[in-house]
Parts: C-alpha cells; sequence; structure tokens
C-alpha cells in the first residue's frame, strides 16, 4: 500500500515536479501554503506524511508547521522537508526538531522519493527493535552495554567514512577533493575488491558509477546486500544513462538515490548530506 502525502510549497513548479515522479511510491496530493488550504486537505486526504518545499526560514513557515502540529486531525505524521541548503542551515539551527526529515536542494524527485521511502522503513524497523527491546530485561554484569555505549559516542566524533568506486580517475580525484574536507575518503578504480574491503573496514556510504567493466555497479549492490554486515550502507549510483526507461532500470535495484553524469557538485554534496549526515 502506498503512503499518501500531501505535498505543498512557495514554488509550485517543484511541487508538481515532485507530485509527477514520485507516483511508482507514493500516493501524493498538492496544494498551496495557505493555511486553510492545508487544513481542509487533511481533512479530506488523511495523509501519512506532510511534505513542503519553502523558499525561505520565515515565521510563516514556522508559524505554519507549529500550527499544523497542533491540529486535531494532524494525527502526528511525519513531516518532511525539502529546502536550498542555506535554508536548511538557518532552520536547523534555530528550531532542529522542527520537522522528522530535512533534504537538501538540489535534490531530484527520484532521490528525494527513495530518502523519504527509506525514512518509513527506518521508522518500522526502530518501532520493531523497541517492541523487542520491551521483552529483554537482562543486564550483563560485566558492564558491556555501557563500554558499547561509550564505543558508540566515540565512534560518532569520528569522520564519516565514504567508498567511491569509478573506472574514470578523474571522476574519483574530483569527487575524492569535495569530499575529504568533511570526510574519510576511500577511491577504487573498479568494483572487484569491494566486498573484500567492506569485510575489513567500516563504511558509511558507496557512491558507485552504474557502468564499469568487469564488475558493473548493479553487480556490486547486489552482492553488497548479501553481505549481513554491509547490507544496509547507503549506496548512490552515478550513472551517464539519462534514457527515462534505463533510469528506471536503475531504480528497480532500490539504490538510496543515484545522479547523473557529468556531476553537478552542488546536488551531488547536498545528496551526500542527506544520506550520511
Amino acid at each position: 500500500m502506498k503512503k499518501k502525502i500531501l505535498v505543498t510549497g512557495t514554488n509550485m513548479a517543484i511541487v508538481k515536479d515532485f507530485i509527477q515522479h514520485s507516483d511508482r511510491y507514493f500516493k501524493t496530493l498538492g496544494c498551496t501554503d495557505c493555511w486553510h488550504d492545508v487544513e481542509k486537505h487533511f481533512d479530506l486526504f488523511e495523509p501519512e506524511a506532510y511534505l513542503i518545499f519553502p523558499e525561505t526560514a520565515n515565521d510563516d513557515i514556522i508559524s505554519m508547521i507549529n500550527k499544523l502540529k497542533n491540529y486535531v486531525n494532524y494525527n502526528g505524521c511525519p513531516l518532511f522537508m525539502c529546502a536550498p541548503v542555506d535554508v536548511c542551515a538557518e532552520i536547523q539551527r534555530n528550531n532542529p526538531k522542527l520537522v522528522n526529515l530535512m533534504l537538501k536542494r538540489p535534490v531530484s524527485a527520484d532521490n528525494l522519493s527513495l530518502r523519504i521511502v527509506k525514512y518509513f522503513s527506518d521508522e518500522e524497523k526502530k518501532r520493531a527493535a523497541e517492541e523487542k527491546a520491551k521483552t529483554i530485561d537482562f543486564i550483563p554484569e560485566d558492564g558491556s552495554s555501557e563500554k558499547n555505549a561509550i564505543a558508540a559516542s566515540e565512534s560518532s566524533n569520528a569522520k564519516k567514512h565514504i567508498l567511491v568506486v569509478d573506472d574514470d580517475r578523474s571522476i574519483l580525484k574530483m569527487l575524492k577533493a569535495a569530499l575529504e574536507e568533511n570526510y574519510e575518503v576511500t577511491t577504487m578504480v573498479n568494483g572487484v575488491l569491494v566486498e573484500k574491503f567492506l569485510q575489513s573496514r567500516k563504511v558509511d556510504l558507496i557512491v558507485l558509477d552504474y557502468e564499469m567493466p568487469v564488475k558493473t555497479g548493479a553487480d556490486v549492490l547486489r552482492n553488497i546486500r548479501t553481505i549481513d554486515s554491509a547490507n544496509k550502507i547507503p549506496i548512490c549510483f552515478l550513472t551517464g544513462i539519462a534514457d527515462r526507461e534505463k533510469i528506471m532500470e536503475i531504480l528497480s535495484l532500490k539504490p538510496d538515490a543515484y545522479l547523473l553524469k557529468p556531476v553537478n557538485m552542488e546536488a551531488f554534496l547536498a545528496t551526500i548530506s542527506n544520506l550520511i549526515d
């Protein structure tokens, strides 16, 4: 069953583009950013999520979201926001708990849809884990739980590790230069050694060329998904394929995101940040 998402924003072209390209994932309905319109659509559509595309971090947006949270028919549905990088930064600085999921633009409608799908999947797993935890009342006497918590806290301060795989060395060099200020970056010129590498190193994200000799990006993804310790690593495809049917083939593999070549660096960095930060 497709999730129902109510979509609004001040730029209706972006709203319409998302609605047009997300129909394979969700049942969507657009409305204006006028409160009375939002209120009416919540009553009639009964959405399971609300997605807003703001252009600024002005008080009207904040006011409307807070008003929605107190609305009688809101029912606690998750709130998603997709906004320019500077708007996201301002809102996160002043209202860090305003929305459940914030994504930076530019981002394609397909990548945005994949990220929302991942959010719902993660939430379902979290609820299942919480239910399971309720049945566990045993705490090890050796304090291993406390040690694990300390280790997790320490590791969270380290740079996230990104593996970039592409047979074009110039692209590897370009992406590494763009990423290495904020992330630990490992590069590979083919997918042959990816699985072996994942057995010895923790990786937080894989950027993967779709078309490579010997082992294609699709081959690598399928193999990674069979590895218990690595099958949850987010994967972003890079591809020079622009044909819509080919893109649908790529999406059928369920990557966490995909980007077209030549790489738009602003979109690339926003996508990486959305997936890993």
